[in-house]
C-alpha cells in the first residue's frame, strides 16, 4: 500500500537477514532490555513521520513491538540490502527515505536529526547522503532520494547487488564518520558484538 501523502524523509528499516553469524534472530535480541528491533524502531520515530519495517516476518515482530510502525512484507528474502531497498521504496512517497539496519542499536538520535537538517541545504543533483569510513560506504545507515531509484532499478537489472558498486555510480554527500558517529555506526552481527555494544 503506498503512503498517501508524501513526508520529507520516511524511514525503511531492515530486517530480513539470515543472522548466520549471529546464531539467532538478531532483531529480537535484547539490548539493554529492549529488542535490537524495537529499540532501532524507537530512535526511527522520533526522526520521521512515516517508520516502515522490511522483512519476511511481519507476525513475528508485529507481536513483540510496541513502537507504532508499518510492516512491508519482503517478497524476495535474502538477496541482500539493496535488493531490499528497491523492494520498500516501492511502497514508500517521500522524497528522501532514511535507511537502517535492525542492528543498530547505538543509534544517536542527535546526529540522525542533524544528518537530515542538512538534507534541505543539499544541492539538487546530489542523490543520497551516506557515512563514508576507512574507503567504505555506510549505506544501512544513509539517506537516498526519490530520484535516485530509476538508477538503483537499472543497477539492478544489469546484475547489480553491491551497495559499495552503486553509490560508485550516483553523486553522493559523504558524511565523515568520527567520534560519536563511528559509535553510533557499530552494528551487532555476533554475540560479541552485542556484548561489545
Amino acid at each position: 500500500m503506498m503512503i498517501s501523502e508524501p513526508q520529507p524523509v520516511s524511514a525503511l528499516i531492515l530486517a530480513g537477514g539470515r543472522s548466520s553469524r549471529m546464531g539467532t534472530d538478531k532483531a529480537l535480541l535484547p539490548w539493554q532490555g529492549v529488542p535490537l528491533l524495537e529499540r532501532v524502531c524507537q530512535v526511527a520515530v522520533q526522526c520521521c513521520p512515516t517508520v516502515s519495517v522490511l522483512t519476511p516476518w511481519p507476525q513475528r515482530y508485529e507481536a513483540v513491538l510496541s513502537t507504532p510502525v508499518a510492516f512491508i512484507e519482503e517478497p524476495t528474502p535474502h538477496l541482500g540490502p539493496l535488493i531490499a531497498l528497491e523492494k520498500g521504496w516501492q511502497h514508500i512517497s517521500s522524497p528522501w527515505l532514511l535507511l537502517l539496519a535492525c542492528d543498530l542499536p547505538c543509534l544517536d538520535l542527535q546526529i540522525l536529526q542533524n544528518w537530515i537538517h542538512q538534507l534541505r541545504d543539499l544541492p539538487e543533483s546530489l542523490m543520497a547522503q551516506v557515512p563514508y569510513q576507512q574507503e567504505r560506504w555506510e549505506p544501512l545507515c544513509g539517506f537516498y532520494h526519490r530520484q535516485s531509484y530509476p538508477q538503483l532499478q537499472a543497477f539492478i537489472s544489469q546484475g547489480g547487488c553491491s551497495f559499495q558498486g552503486w553509490l560508485q555510480q550516483i553523486p553522493v554527500q559523504k558524511l565523515e564518520v568520527q567520534g560519536r558517529t563511528a559509535a553510533m555506526l557499530q552494528n551487532c552481527n555476533t554475540p560479541e558484538d552485542l556484548a561489545l555494544s
